[in-house]
């Protein structure tokens, strides 16, 4: 089960990564991809709380939280 700080609503995410910073899911195309200094990880899917996997803890940017 992967866990999320907020329920996704967008349909399109990218997960962004840094070393030093969490990770984060946003919404495909947002500013805050072209400005953060992050690996940005597309995923043809949205993680959800019962994904099966259990380790995975995502921070959902406020471009994911809205829907489209």
């Amino acid at each position: 089960m992967s866990h999320l700080t907020h329920p996704i609503k967008v349909e399109a995410i990218e997960i962004h990564q840094a070393p030093d910073k969490p990770t984060t899911i946003h919404a495909v195309g947002c500013s805050h991809g072209r400005r953060a200094h992050t690996e940005v990880r597309a995923r043809k899917f949205i993680p959800t709380e019962d994904d099966g996997y259990e380790d995975d803890w995502y921070a959902v940017a406020p471009c994911a939280r809205k829907a489209s």
